[in-house]
């Protein structure tokens, strides 16, 4: 009898939740088929038999939150094409399989209430827990600037299809911050991991949740082409189509809320990077230029910086650096 376990797809992985079985208790399977799909990191993927034989018991039903390395299910690689006799396969909906945690709605109790209850996504819930993990594990350090934006605008018109001003400064700081490799890096087991490329991670928000897929080497894309390459991921991001590698080995992030009328915020690093760059409004407002009171396009612009990796003055240059590009690029 061969066990399969949750496998662990990313260093990060710590649990998956079974979101479909191909087949069922019972099935002949040979080795490589598709027997189920995992959600974990915010995509979904295939597990494939390890083996030949008769899929004796299927110990995670669909629902199950698994913890890497727990029994999804065990094979028998001796069988034939006839089912083996097995034990049949839990068929509850709530409390603990083994290792197995299994999502079930609460209940409530007691005197009638005037609220109503829903159930966090598996996308919801691993966000939570990831950015509660950071609020409380990295000395983040939040840094803010009202950066002049004429450069922005104009970047904005001259560029077919009109990027939104999130995808422009994005742009703007990616051909920047190779100069400071350690906002450009990942803190793992007390090494900082510098990277020759910047691997964009943008945050994109989703009926399930917010994701954050990832654009390898995005400072050799030019604006277009990031503008480009950003749309399809968050198309994929949206539909639930992102594959493990659309998220994998970020080294810095960027998020806007300007959309939704928002100046300022304090992003929190997405670990195991070490910075993140929150980008506001753009906005339109009076401005000094040769002392003279003229119409002039403003931005915010708030990173946050994990304070092991590097110190407030490096930090500062780069974003010092990065408004002075949003102002005249």
């Amino acid at each position: 009898m061969t066990d399969i376990v949750m496998p662990k797809f990313g260093w990060t992985m710590e649990e998956g939740t079974i979101t479909q079985w191909y087949v069922s208790q019972g099935d002949h399977v040979i080795k490589g088929q598709p027997l189920f799909v995992v959600e974990t990191e915010k995509v979904n993927t295939d597990v494939e038999a390890p083996a030949s034989g008769v899929l004796a018991a299927i110990v995670a039903p669909v629902g199950s939150l698994v913890p890497v390395g727990a029994l999804v299910a065990r094979l028998d690689v001796t069988a034939g094409s006839s089912p083996s006799p097995s034990s049949p396969a839990p068929t509850t909906t709530g409390g603990r399989v083994g290792a197995v945690t299994q999502i079930a709605p609460v209940k409530s109790s007691g005197q009638p209430m005037d609220s109503s209850e829903i159930a966090l996504s598996s996308v919801e819930k691993r966000t939570g827990e990831r950015m509660l993990a950071s609020w409380r594990d990295t000395p983040m350090v939040t840094l803010t600037t009202d950066a002049d934006a004429d450069a922005v605008a104009a970047l904005r018109e001259s560029t077919p299809g009109g990027p939104s001003p999130t995808i422009v400064v994005a742009h703007l700081a990616v051909g920047l911050i190779r100069r400071h490799p350690r906002l450009n890096a990942q803190l793992r087991d007390a090494q900082l991991h510098l990277s020759e490329s910047v691997n964009l991670g943008f945050a994109v928000e989703t009926e399930r949740g917010l994701v954050v897929p990832v654009v390898p080497d995005a400072a050799s894309l030019a604006l277009e082409q990031l503008a480009t390459r950003l749309a399809e991921l968050a198309a994929k991001a949206r539909d639930g189509a992102l594959e493990l590698a659309d998220i994998s080995n970020g080294t810095f992030t960027v998020s806007g809320l300007g959309h939704v009328g928002v100046d300022s915020f304090t992003p929190i690093i997405n670990p195991p990077q070490t910075a993140i760059l929150g980008i506001g409004r753009l906005r339109r407002e009076p401005a000094v230029r040769a002392d003279a009171v003229v119409p002039g396009w403003r931005i915010w612009l708030s990173l946050t910086f994990d304070h092991r990796a590097t110190d407030g003055a490096p930090a500062g240059r780069f974003l010092q650096e990065l408004a002075r590009a949003c102002a005249d690029n």
